[in-house]
């Protein structure tokens, strides 16, 4: 969602800065561990969530139709971090019910209750559609690699079910940090400043009036008319 600093009430779109390299781990997986019905607008039914380094996703899901649902997060989204998560959307899709059973984190026993309650605690009109193939995939990062960027833009495509969602932070002139979460605008006019570390260099670059505090501004684009005016002769 764009973020707008009203400057003497006139809005300037702000450009949010990359997570810190120290901070994107923690930060996305508070976000998704917490927040993931409010980025994707639905309700998920976790079956089992990454620890430490094991190897998988970062979250496998079932979406109210059972549909799999696989996140995953990479703070830069390059080749080798796009394949790896095809990979595991592919190993989702072809998940059998003894696969989710053997699996599920609340254990096979429990699985059936627990996600008929959640079913029945879903939108009425989102339980009545029926599975479609395959499965899900949503991927969250700070940046996008450019050389994976027609790649990215081809899996977005209407039906191939594929999401990326990218993480911002904004930080204000106390130290207190915002963070965006926005669908990926493919073709950025320019890779994002990093977020300082040092409270010290926030201060050091903010206004004292200011409340957004080191943040790249993209102003809007100016006509060539504009650019150049025609100046009209002064009255004698």
């Amino acid at each position: 969602m764009p973020i707008f600093e009203l400057d003497e009430g006139r809005p300037v779109l702000v450009q949010p800065m990359q997570p810190a390299p120290g901070s994107f781990a923690a930060d996305s997986s508070a976000l998704v561990a917490e927040h993931l019905t409010s980025l994707l607008g639905e309700q998920l039914f976790p079956v089992r969530g990454r620890h430490g380094d094991a190897p998988g996703p970062h979250l496998l899901a079932l979406d109210t139709t059972g549909r799999p649902v696989v996140v995953d997060v990479m703070q830069i989204l390059d080749g080798e971090s796009l394949v790896r998560a095809l990979q595991h959307a592919g190993n989702a899709a072809r998940l059998s019910r003894v696969d989710l059973l053997r699996t599920y984190q609340g254990g096979a026993d429990a699985f059936d209750t627990d996600f008929r309650d959640f079913r029945d605690q879903a939108p009425l009109s989102a339980a009545q559609t029926g599975p479609l193939p395959g499965a899900r995939l949503l991927l969250v990062c700070a940046e996008v690699d450019p050389q994976v960027m027609d790649a990215v833009a081809f899996l977005r495509e209407p039906g191939r079910q594929v999401e990326v969602l990218q993480i911002g932070v904004v930080r204000a002139v106390d130290g207190r940090r915002y963070v965006d979460v926005s669908p990926l605008v493919l073709r950025q006019p320019a890779r994002r400043t990093v977020e300082p570390t040092s409270l010290r260099l926030v201060r050091q670059h903010a206004a004292p009036a200011d409340h957004l505090a080191s943040l790249p501004r993209l102003a809007p684009s100016t006509p060539a008319h504009a650019r150049n005016p025609v100046t009209a002769p002064t009255p004698g």
